[in-house]
């Protein structure tokens, strides 16, 4: 059976994991594996964290003349913490499908790590499954929109900053 990786933050992969250990959800505790972004976006394969740590490196010195421009001590830090992370980082992620989800949740950081996560997958070469691109799919407000208009919902959504009424 191939495992289901289910991606999300910390709160939802708890509420996930009380399902998956209910009577309805036991069947499905066999395949789905609940990781939560923290976990896993901290522990991504060392090809990401050399390619992190490239970037605070050349960050560090962006032009010899701009030294005092530069806060150097926060440069030094970054390319450490990245070098920690690349030492501790994982190794070939194990194939199955992976499911990103809470993705409104996350912050732009978050999503642009979870993005090279999901380069690192695809470009994995296995048996692998993505569903869900982090910075290319459609959130909540848009989906629903979007299958409103398509005619599939009956219901509309709206924000609250938009000019036009709801119909009822």
């Amino acid at each position: 059976m191939t495992p289901i990786f289910y991606l999300s933050t910390a709160a939802h992969t708890c509420a996930l994991a009380r399902y998956l250990g209910s009577p309805g959800g036991r069947r499905l505790a066999r395949s789905v594996v609940p990781v939560t972004y923290e976990r896993v976006l901290d522990r991504m394969t060392r090809r990401f964290w050399t390619r992190m740590a490239k970037e605070a490196w050349w960050g560090l010195a962006p032009d010899p003349w701009s030294w005092r421009h530069v806060d150097t001590r926060w440069w030094w830090r970054e390319l450490v913490v990245r070098l920690s992370k690349w030492v501790r980082a994982g190794g070939t992620p194990a194939a199955g499908v992976y499911i990103f989800a809470d993705l409104e949740l996350l912050s732009r950081e978050e999503a642009r790590r979870a993005a090279a996560l999901w380069t690192e997958l695809a470009d994995a070469g296995r048996a692998m499954r993505l569903v869900n691109h982090p910075t290319r799919s459609m959130r909540r407000y848009e989906l629903l929109r979007t299958l409103y208009e398509r005619g599939i919902n009956r219901f509309n959504v709206y924000r609250v900053t938009e000019a036009r009424a709801p119909t009822r």
